[in-house]
């Protein structure tokens, strides 16, 4: 019998020790008796009792709005018989649900709010008395210095010097050139001796090639563009009364054809001829020339456009000083008949004197255009 009832007192013991563990693992019950919204913050304000378990840190308070599956933020300073809450969003007006718990086994309170639309902005109150002057305070340190002021404007001139000795009087200069006084023009095709005139030592040249002529059109295609002439200019050493030979050369024939209009073959424009001026004689080291332009190409069969001929360069074998040159900007390519290719024009950086490239035949077996032809000017 004596093993029996210790056997009974332990189970009796054993009984208590649990129901006070799980008394105290129990959450309380939050009970809410009234909500506040606070419309200027979103924020909910509860007040009631056990809103705060007395083991926080276990069994904290959680606060539901409406649909949401959310917990609310509860703001710091929660106690049994307050806590505010924070909304993630302004609500509409209308009934929402709030329910609370801190721990869901233990039960959960449930509490339904209104939230009415925000009203009118009640009247500015008056202004309060104006307070007494506070005492003044310490003064502060001084601060830094400013920047530099801007520089202030300049005085009056003041009076002129005497004139000071007149100094020594310098040696004479070397004897110039002289200065450009005359020019001829050279436009006629062909060679032109010129003598050089008594008391000249440079002659400034500028030279332009003559243009390419244009590639005539086949019966469904346009002919493209003869390319415009280089061009040159430089100061040529010479000696009065020497002669001078100034080629001028002649524009390029635009290309044609003969029978009749049916699977046409296209032909080239002829090349520009070579512009130039050098000493007598044939000697082509001693002559400054700028390059005539490539005749507008026919396509090589009837249904092909032509295509554009290339600019013409320039060549010094003379020798000239302050070289200037410029080659000749090529023609275009033609097209379809209507669209024939344009000439080349005078190169960029010459005199603008109207020299350009034949254009290509634009109608049913037309004949290209002639090219322009060059131009000589001698300036001295």
């Amino acid at each position: 019998m004596k093993t029996g009832a210790n056997s009974f007192r332990t189970t009796v013991l054993a009984a208590a020790v649990a129901m006070a563990f799980a008394q105290a693992s129990m959450a309380s019950v939050p009970v809410i008796t009234t909500v506040t919204f606070d419309a200027g913050t979103n924020q909910l304000t509860l007040v009631g009792t056990n809103l705060q378990d007395p083991q926080p840190t276990k069994f904290p308070l959680e606060v539901f709005f409406g649909n949401s599956n959310t917990a609310l933020a509860v703001l710091p300073g929660a106690t049994t018989t307050k806590a505010v809450v924070q909304l993630p969003y302004a609500p509409a007006p209308g009934g929402y649900l709030i329910q609370a718990y801190t721990k869901i086994g233990d039960g959960v309170e449930e509490f339904w709010i209104t939230v009415g639309a925000v009203g009118p902005t009640g009247a500015t109150g008056a202004t309060g008395a104006t307070g007494p002057i506070g005492a003044t305070g310490p003064t502060g340190a001084i601060g830094p210095t400013g920047p530099t002021g801007a520089t202030g404007a300049i005085g009056p001139t003041g009076p002129t010097g005497p004139q000071g000795a007149t100094g020594a009087t310098g040696p004479t200069g070397a004897a110039g050139s002289g200065g450009l006084s005359a020019f001829k023009v050279f436009s006629s095709v062909g060679t032109t001796p010129w003598i050089v005139p008594a008391g000249i030592n440079g002659v400034m040249v500028d030279i332009w090639g003559g243009s390419g002529g244009g590639s005539s059109a086949t019966d469904v295609a346009a002919g493209g563009g003869g390319g415009g002439g280089g061009y040159v200019r430089a100061v040529l050493p010479v000696t009065p009364g020497q002669q001078m030979d100034v080629t001028v050369g002649g524009g390029g024939d635009g290309g044609s054809h003969s029978g009749t209009c049916v699977a046409v073959i296209a032909s080239s424009g002829g090349q520009g001829g070579n512009s130039s001026v050098g000493t007598t004689g044939t000697d082509l080291n001693s002559r400054i020339q700028a390059n005539g332009g490539v005749g507008g190409q026919a396509g090589g069969d009837s249904v092909t456009a032509g295509h554009g001929g290339s600019g013409g360069g320039y060549t010094d074998d003379y020798g000239a000083n302050g070289l200037l040159g410029r080659t000749g900007s090529s023609g275009s390519n033609g097209g379809t008949l209507g669209f024939a290719g344009s000439g080349g024009g005078v190169p960029q950086g010459s005199f603008e004197i109207g020299l350009s490239g034949g254009g290509g035949g634009n109608s049913p077996c037309a004949s290209g255009g002639s090219g322009s032809s060059g131009t000589v000017i001698l300036t001295w």
